[in-house]
């Protein structure tokens, strides 16, 4: 039900004295607007609401505060009558009006098209708001903002869910609509917000590596082109080092410096991620910098020469989309020396990585270095690896129940 409140906002500069102010309330949400009247706090009574006998003009505020809240309560009422949905906003601009019936009236796929217009979205997220913009058109491309629902919503979830997708492929569908869906109901196109009773059903992935035992076969395995060899070094670099495809791409032969005494020598790598912009430091396993010494004879700045050097100064969603492309590429190609090894698993280019934190874990290296080897901010995200760990340990152990 919607209330209207006079109150006194406190002057910030002034605690002394405030200014009256007109609150409406309405479906969880507020706003306020200037009476443009201002008075010592003394003389407000805070119970009654009203200007204390004490101000030399009492009477006339009280009568227009009085004015101001019939009128907003007259406009509530007359919305109640007509069974008409009123948002705070056309409360207090009659304009606002007809710009949100236009809006309420614009078609959900125009909507979300507009919201990746006005917004510089990186590469990766953008990606997410086209998928979703696909499957509107496919499924419910007359589907208009004002029409968006608790019930709309549960149904275009079924309908997905019935095109065999992946759980966390429509997640990435909820979490666009949920984001967009939060913002027309703060603008008050949407007179409730339709995700407060759903919540998020992400799965957590299966976050696929390699046995020690399957690296060795993998790096012994015989290769069919320049290519291949080139996609497996980069790969076997991720499984010995942790580092990113992202970030495979763009280390440079800078990045590597020597440590350590003349008689003892050891390279360290060190650079900044892209994912999180921490910088990390990585002494390097003498197969990994085996691996970076084979292609120190190109002209190339990067350690892995995957793009081409004009790539280091592009714009970051220029970059995002090459990237994302050459991970492609590398993850087809990947695929073919994986069977080749007569690996079974979906190994894919950022398995190098979780292949590099469960080998590390396994070889009995404490959480808290894996953490800082990995760069993670948040030790939750290193005890994922351990709880991948922990279940295959689980699953060798069943085996020893058909023995006896």
């Amino acid at each position: 039900m919607p209330t209207v409140k006079c109150i006194l906002r406190k002057s910030k500069s002034n605690p002394e004295q405030g200014t009256l102010q007109i609150r409406l309330y309405q479906n969880g949400r507020n706003t306020e607007i200037s009476l443009k009247q201002k008075i010592q706090v003394d003389q407000w009574n805070i119970k009654k609401r009203v200007v204390k006998s004490n101000h030399p003009n009492s009477m006339q505020l009280n009568i227009l505060i009085k004015r101001k809240m019939a009128e907003y309560e007259a406009k509530f009422a007359d919305a109640f009558i007509k069974e008409k949905s009123l948002s705070l906003e056309e409360v207090v601009d009659p304009k606002a009006e007809r710009d949100l019936t236009k809006l309420r009236q614009m078609l959900l796929v125009d909507y979300v098209n507009q919201n990746i217009e006005e917004n510089h979205y990186r590469f990766n997220t953008k990606k997410n708001y086209t998928n979703l913009i696909h499957n509107l058109k496919k499924h419910y491309p007359k589907i208009r903002l004002g029409e968006v629902n608790e019930k709309w919503i549960k149904k275009f979830y079924k309908r997905l869910l019935d095109q065999k997708l992946s759980i966390n492929y429509i997640e990435d569908h909820m979490k666009v609509l949920r984001k967009l869906t939060r913002l027309a109901f703060k603008e008050g196109v949407l007179d409730c917000f339709p995700f407060e009773d759903i919540k998020s059903k992400k799965q957590e992935g299966k976050r696929e590596y390699l046995t020690e035992e399957e690296l060795v076969r993998l790096i012994n395995v015989e290769t069919h082109s320049n290519k291949e060899e080139f996609v497996k070094d980069a790969f076997v670099f991720s499984c010995l080092t942790g580092v990113r495809f992202s970030d495979l791409c763009l280390i440079q032969k800078s990045d590597i410096k020597l440590i350590g005494a003349t008689t003892s020598k050891s390279y360290k790598l060190s650079f900044r991620m892209k994912k999180t912009q921490e910088t990390i430091g990585l002494k390097l396993p003498t197969k990994a910098l085996e691996l970076t010494r084979k292609y120190n004879d190109t002209d190339s700045l990067f350690v892995f020469p995957i793009l081409k050097d004009s790539m280091a100064d592009v714009g970051i969603n220029e970059l995002d989309r090459v990237i994302a492309s050459k991970n492609s590429n590398f993850n087809n190609t990947l695929k073919s020396i994986i069977n080749r090894a007569n690996i079974t698993k979906r190994i894919s280019m950022h398995c190098g990585r979780n292949t590099m934190a469960t080998l590390g874990l396994d070889k009995g290296i404490p959480i808290q270095v894996m953490q800082k080897l990995l760069g993670h901010k948040n030790i939750k995200e290193t005890q994922i690896y351990a709880k991948v760990l922990g279940k295959q340990l689980d699953e060798a152990m069943e085996k020893f129940d058909g023995i006896l």
